[in-house]
């Protein structure tokens, strides 16, 4: 008798690279100085993203088909021009689960990429996510923060910020791989856009 032994299965996610301006950094900086390293555990700059459509357990061959349609939807398009503005906290203060940095995305382009995205993820037996689509930057996501208002301050003092524009260049099709000292986002495919 011979057992069929599953093949194995990724962790993936569609994705939009962003780079993080020195203004950014520096002040990642001065926030993990005002708060214990157990408290908030802040993302490492050089894998921040916007999570377009998280896929979870994916079959290498459904990795490669969906990189194939996804590259036949984008391959003619062109660069475009995001805003990140604001910061604000899912979970509350009582409760928080996420920092983060709001995206003005007013050429519409990130949520035609969502939808060609879940569409994708669709027709290659993936689950829709029924929640809204509120593109962000993670910036951190807390543990135990005890620093309430510290928090507060700096969630006031950075609510209406204006970080300004970042050129969206490219979609990543990445796989994440999980650590205990965090995910560590390996791209499968990239999917460049045509320069303006």
């Amino acid at each position: 008798m011979t057992s069929v032994v599953p093949s194995p299965t990724l962790r993936t996610f569609i994705g939009v690279p962003l780079p993080a301006s020195r203004e950014m950094r520096n002040l990642l900086r001065e926030w993990a100085g005002s708060f214990p390293r157990s408290s908030i555990k802040w993302a490492d700059p050089a894998h921040w993203h916007l999570t377009l459509t998280f896929l979870g357990d994916t079959t290498p061959p459904q990795a490669e088909s969906i990189g194939k349609e996804l590259f036949a939807r984008w391959e003619n398009l062109p660069a475009f021009s995001i805003r990140l503005k604001g910061m604000g906290l899912f979970g509350g203060l009582n409760r928080p689960r996420v920092i983060w940095i709001g995206v003005d995305d007013e050429e519409g382009m990130l949520q035609r990429l969502k939808v060609d995205s879940d569409e994708t993820a669709l027709r290659h037996g993936f689950e829709p996510d029924e929640r809204p689509f509120r593109p962000h930057l993670t910036l951190a996501r807390p543990r135990l923060v005890r620093e309430k208002s510290c928090l507060r301050e700096m969630l006031d003092k950075y609510k209406d910020h204006d970080w300004g524009d970042v050129v969206v260049k490219e979609v990543i099709f990445f796989e994440s791989r999980l650590r205990p000292e965090g995910a560590v986002h390996l791209p499968l495919r990239k999917f460049p856009f045509m320069a303006g």
